[in-house]
Formats: structure tokens, sequence, C-alpha cells
């Protein structure tokens, strides 16, 4: 059955992609004229340009190095309350699910939540995450944790392409979503290692600690953003 659930997975997915609105551009080589033309900035002035997007992608950057950690070492978590292969392909079958419904009704949301304030939920939605699998008594319970992929990784997913969108004026809005795919990028990296480095000398219990604490950072690190933004808008 785990075949045809990924294949009927896929298929939604699919059908989502097709149904987003696609708006191409009016008129590409009088962009791309602009573009030639327009002086390249460094990487210090487009970062003091964006203050407050260049710390909202440190907080998706913390939140999903926890995200990675979960993922990386999941069956570890599962071990640990006595779980098997079994309960991790059950696991990551229900995050998938639940993964979908914010994907579908992510433009809808949009219009009604800021992306920022988004984005700063989807990180405090990691920080229940990581305290329900710590106080986790079961296999059950920690299933039952998985369902918040939907307002964690799934929100954050779909906030973070709106907010470069929103945040950025016409030419910088492809660098500016290169850097929120950098700061997921790197995160598996640094989420695997320091995750596994602290499960092996600590143990998984800190383990969650540590990723809880990263997401909680993550959290007052978006809001600092989200503060920023706000205050920037009212003095427009």
């Amino acid at each position: 059955p785990v075949p045809i659930m990924s294949a009927a997975t896929m298929a939604i997915m699919i059908l989502c992609i097709i149904s987003l609105r696609y708006t191409p551009n009016e008129n590409p080589v009088s962009l791309n004229e602009q573009q030639g033309d327009r002086k390249k900035e460094s990487i210090f002035t487009f970062a003091s340009k964006y203050k407050a997007f260049i710390i909202m992608t440190l907080s998706v950057l913390l939140a999903f190095s926890f995200h990675n950690m979960l993922i990386s070492y999941l069956i570890h978590i599962l071990g640990d309350l006595g779980g098997s292969s079994a309960d991790l392909g059950k696991a990551l079958f229900i995050a998938a699910i639940f993964e979908i419904p914010m994907m579908l009704f992510s433009n809808k949301i949009l219009r009604r939540i800021s992306a920022h304030r988004l984005l700063a939920f989807g990180a405090f939605a990691y920080v229940i995450r990581g305290v329900m699998m710590y106080f986790a008594s079961s296999v059950n319970i920690l299933l039952i944790s998985m369902t918040l992929q939907m307002l964690s990784f799934a929100t954050i997913t779909c906030a973070s392409v709106h907010y470069a969108e929103v945040m950025m004026q016409e030419e910088d809005k492809v660098t500016g979503q290169s850097l929120m795919v950098l700061a997921a990028s790197t995160s598996t990296a640094t989420g695997s290692l320091s995750g596994g480095l602290v499960c092996d000398v600590y143990g998984v219990k800190n383990m969650l600690i540590f990723g809880t604490g990263l997401s909680l950072l993550a959290f007052v690190v978006a809001l600092y953003s989200c503060a920023m933004t706000e205050r920037k808008t009212h003095t427009m």
C-alpha cells in the first residue's frame, strides 16, 4: 500500500502545482534590458537594504535546522519510545498528508494573514512540536505531533516564498528567493550535523531539548523581524 499512497500523494501535489496561477512577463526583453543596465549590488548593500528580510532568513534557517534534525533522526526518537521502522513510515506518511491542506489553501490564508506573521507562527509551531515530542510517552502521541507538520514546515515553506515576493523590489526578488532557498538548504547540513552530534553524545531527549531551543530562538528572531517590518510599514 505504501507505493500506492505515495503515487496518490504525488498526483495530488501535481494537481496543486497545475492549479497555481501563472502570469508571464508581458515584456521580457524590456525587463532583461533593465536588469542589464542596473548596477549590481554587493551582498552587504543588499543586507543593509533589507534588514528585516535577512533577520527572517536566519529564523527560517534555525527553524528548518530543527526540522531536518527531526526528520533525520526520527527513527531514533521512535526507537526511544519502543517504535519500529513501520512506525517511521506511518509518521512520515502523516506528515506528508498534513502538508497538503496548507499547500492547497496557502493563497487564501496569505490574503488574510501577512507572510511575516505566518513565518513567526510556523516557528512557534515548531516549539510546540518539540515540546510534544519531548514529553511523548508513547508512539501514538508522537504520531499525533506529526500532524503539526501543517502548521510548522508547510506554513514556513509557503509563507517564505510569498514573503520574498512582497518584501523585495522587483529587481531584487530573485535574490531574495535565492537566499530563502539557501537558508533551507543550509539547514539540512546544520540540523543533521548538530542533531547527530547531540544525539550521539547526550541522547535523544537532549537532542529534542536542543532542537526545541533552536526553534524557540527562531521564533524570537522572527518576532523581531516582524516588529521591524511593521514599524517600517507604519512609518511609510
